[in-house]
């Protein structure tokens, strides 16, 4: 193999490795964006679910019965 095929070759590796990491950067980046916007939307829900369960089921929690 001469120089300039190995030198080509060399080049191309290191681009194939390039794109390579930047293709996964862009999908870890991806990746965070959604899961700040599913515990974003989770903790929305949780909300929403416990204001719910308040107005539906007002009447729980408010007395209790003790013995001695």
């Amino acid at each position: 193999m001469d120089i300039a095929a190995l030198s080509s070759s060399l080049s191309q590796a290191k681009l194939h490795s390039q794109v390579s990491t930047s293709v996964q950067k862009l999908s870890m980046d991806i990746m965070e964006n959604s899961k700040d916007q599913f515990m974003d939307l989770l903790e929305s829900s949780t909300v929403e679910r416990t204001e719910l369960e308040r107005s539906v089921l007002s009447h729980l929690g408010h007395n209790f019965d003790t013995f001695a």
